[in-house]
């Protein structure tokens, strides 16, 4: 089944401390398409099967982005556990490299969950109400997903465990108000032609 593309995409504004799951699941949102079709157009993977299952090709997202949020380098530092993962030893420097250049391309599983095992993300009330009141919407929380965390470090509430086999996507969990309150940093173009004849030169490399 082709899967249709929007001629334009808004990007919002990344909050603090934001995963990149997070990020991916807003900009859907709020451009009022589906979780799959966009990670697909970001991460330039043709027909993906599963949001989860959605190979990452950073330098593609950071490309089509224009860098708004950044290089895949600092993306990868921002946004992700993978650097986490590499200082504990789960991922050599070189897999880094991999990422930060598009030859390795992990699922978003991974950029999601880092290299731990386990379907469960935490969250922290107070967040949640926070950012709600003040970003206009709640989101993942990079620092909360890590394997030792246990407490908010702002709050100090124990982080409530949500298990994502429950759940559908992350605008299931909170429930947030306008989107129109959302800060944003540009409108991104994307002719959908010029999109399709990019794919089809990659498939003919």
């Amino acid at each position: 089944m082709e899967i249709e593309y929007p001629s334009m995409l808004i990007l919002p504004e990344l909050c603090p401390d934001e995963t990149i799951y997070s990020l991916l699941a807003r900009i859907a949102r709020m451009n009022g398409i589906s979780h799959l079709a966009l990670v697909g157009q970001l991460m330039g993977e043709e027909y993906p099967i599963t949001v989860m299952g959605c190979p990452v090709n950073l330098k593609h997202f950071c490309d089509f982005t224009h860098n708004v949020y950044g290089t895949p380098h600092e993306v990868l530092h921002r946004l992700t556990l993978l650097t986490l993962a590499a200082h504990l030893g789960d991922l050599s420097a070189s897999m880094l490299t991999g990422i930060e250049n598009g030859t390795w391309k992990p699922k978003l599983a991974t950029f999601a969950w880092g290299v731990q095992k386990g379907f469960e993300w935490r969250i922290c009330k107070a967040c949640v109400a926070r950012d709600i009141e003040v970003f206009g919407t709640a989101y993942w929380h990079r620092l909360h997903q890590l394997p030792i965390s246990k407490y908010c470090t702002e709050h100090g509430l124990l982080l409530e465990k949500l298990d994502l086999r429950r759940i559908r996507d992350d605008g299931r969990c909170f429930t947030s108000r306008s989107e129109s309150r959302h800060r944003r940093l540009r409108v991104t173009s994307v002719d959908s032609r010029l999109l399709a004849q990019t794919q089809s030169k990659r498939k003919r490399i």
